[in-house]
């Protein structure tokens, strides 16, 4: 059922929020503006994150799900308002608050779902129907938005994120660990566990986001848009699954090596792309296979960390600031780049510093180990994301 709800909730993303930053970009807003704005969500999703810990408590992790789901589909609908400064205040306002209900509960569940024998191939596998949900999303999305406008996407978007909801319902229990004070929360993961995740979002911020800007300004329109994403989605999926049966063989360290490798080769490449459409393009495919070696590398080692603590929802609560404040700063970096670079592209380049932290978190990591907490045989303790 994991499963099944991330497939909705991917093609929600890859059909509408994909193209959100696009649709900035057509408001007239500027590359650093657009970046900037992203930085606001994040930023008001920091403040806000431990707000919603009495809500949890209260409505329990399935629930909470459930909440942060509707929230998510909330988001395209206010996003047809963002013109004026009301109205994007509003949807940073939205957006933050669903974003940081939602995420940690994703991760817990997650984590907790998997099994500690096929971690690496259940969460390969989970990566190939992300890659093949976001092959269908972003050309579906570049027709209707073209051919029907932004309201029709949205609200595509937003009906796929409430279909979302029903794999839920049909979830058993979920056994998160318990429900953390304040206090509790903020000291719920490790060290490295933390580095690790604050560098991903120094990634996101330049590989991703700005990138994904980037882009689209080089490309022109949205159908092109959509189809480069496609395309990129497609070159992913067997490359993820393929990764994931590895780590099940012991091969992570060396698979991390690789990961790290051509992810910083990647990053250079977009960088450096120049507004090549021709450049671009080839950056955007061969970026997507390296993500699908890069997130089950490193995912597969957080969320053992996080189901080896006892309490997956409380780890992962802590993780996320991490991650926010990696966001934030690498979003800062990448507009004041974009704003005072002649060459757009070079806005990504700041990415290749988070890619030698994730490297050095995750490799300092010991092998996994059966331990035993709360009753339960789990396949790592921590030792040190």
């Amino acid at each position: 059922m994991v499963v099944v709800h991330v497939a909705f909730m991917n093609v929600a993303w890859a059909s509408g929020g994909a193209f959100v930053g696009a649709y900035l970009l057509r408001l007239g807003f500027s590359l650093p503006q657009a970046i900037a704005s992203y930085a606001g969500i994040v930023c008001f999703r920091f403040i806000v994150r431990f707000a919603w810990i009495e809500v949890i408590r209260r409505l329990g992790f399935r629930r909470g799900l459930v909440l942060g789901t509707l929230l998510c589909a909330l988001e395209f609908p206010i996003l047809l308002g963002v013109d004026n400064p009301w109205g994007l205040a509003g949807w940073i306002v939205v957006a933050a608050a669903a974003e940081s209900l939602y995420w940690p509960l994703h991760h817990a569940i997650t984590a907790v779902a998997c099994n500690d024998a096929a971690r690496g191939r259940q969460l390969g596998l989970r990566q190939a129907v992300l890659a093949i949900t976001s092959v269908i999303g972003p050309l579906a999305g570049g027709l209707v938005i073209t051919h029907l406008g932004a309201k029709a996407v949205f609200a595509a978007s937003a009906v796929m994120c409430l279909a979302g909801i029903l794999p839920i319902l049909l979830m058993d229990d979920i056994r998160a660990g318990t429900v953390p004070s304040l206090r509790r929360a903020l000291g719920g993961a490790d060290r490295r566990s933390l580095a690790a995740f604050a560098a991903d979002g120094w990634i996101c911020s330049g590989y991703i986001t700005a990138w994904g800007l980037v882009l689209f300004s080089t490309l022109g329109n949205y159908e092109t848009f959509g189809w480069v994403a496609s395309m990129a989605a497609l070159a992913s999926a067997a490359a993820s699954f393929a990764c994931g049966r590895a780590l099940d063989r012991g091969n992570r360290h060396r698979y991390l090596k690789l990961a790290s490798a051509v992810t910083a080769g990647s990053v250079l490449l977009r960088a450096f792309s120049f507004g090549s459409p021709t450049l671009s393009v080839v950056a955007s495919v061969s970026g997507a296979a390296v993500s699908a070696l890069y997130a089950p590398v490193v995912m597969s080692v957080i969320y053992a960390r996080a189901k080896s603590s006892g309490e997956p929802y409380r780890f992962h609560l802590a993780l996320e600031p991490a991650w926010d404040i990696g966001m934030i700063g690498g979003c800062a970096v990448a507009a004041c780049v974009a704003a005072w670079s002649p060459v757009p592209s070079l806005c990504v380049l700041p990415s290749v510093l988070g890619v030698a932290v994730v490297y050095l978190s995750i490799a300092s990591i010991r092998p996994a180990r059966k331990t035993a907490i709360s009753g339960h045989a789990l396949c790592e303790a921590p030792a040190g994301p």
